[in-house]
C-alpha cells in the first residue's frame, strides 16, 4: 500500500522531530567529573591514598542521562596519581603514587570532561589538636 502524500509528509515531520527529540534529550552532551568532597579538585592526598569520584553525562539541557559509550577516566600524569572508573561513570578511584601533581581527564570517546587537579604531597594533617600547656 502506497501512502498519499499527506501521509508521506507527516510521517517525514514525525520523524525529524524524533530524531531532534532524541539528540537533543538522550545522548550525553557533556561528561563532568565529580570528587567526593569537592567540586572542583581533589583534595591532597599522601602518596598510597585514594580518592573517589564519579563522571556524569549530562544531555543539553543538563539532565542526567545514561551514556551509551564507555567512560574511561586517565589521570595526565600517571607516574604521580593514577585514574579509572566503571564504564558508566562510577566507581572511579585516584590513586596517589609520588609527589606532585595531575588532572584526572574523562571522555566517551566523543566528549571529553574538563579536567578535575589534585596533588600528592608529603603528608596530610587530617586531625590537629592544640592543647594548652
Amino acid at each position: 500500500m502506497t501512502l498519499c502524500i499527506i501521509c508521506r509528509v507527516l510521517r517525514k515531520i514525525l520523524e525529524d522531530a524524533l530524531v531532534r527529540f532524541y539528540l537533543e534529550r538522550c545522548i550525553p552532551k557533556k561528561l563532568t567529573i565529580h570528587p567526593k568532597g569537592s567540586t572542583m579538585s581533589f583534595k591532597p592526598l599522601a602518596i598510597g591514598q585514594t580518592a573517589t569520584f564519579t563522571v556524569v553525562p549530562t544531555n543539553a539541557e543538563g539532565q542526567v542521562i545514561p551514556d551509551p559509550a564507555p567512560i574511561i577516566a586517565t589521570s595526565d600524569n600517571p607516574s604521580v596519581a593514577t585514574a579509572t572508573c566503571n564504564p558508566d561513570g562510577s566507581g572511579g578511584v585516584v590513586t596517589a603514587i609520588a609527589l606532585g601533581s595531575y588532572n584526572v581527564n574523562a571522555t566517551d570517546g566523543t566528549i571529553n570532561a574538563s579536567p578535575v587537579d589534585g596533588t600528592v604531597v608529603d603528608l596530610v594533617v587530617t586531625t590537629l589538636t592544640i592543647t594548652p600547656s
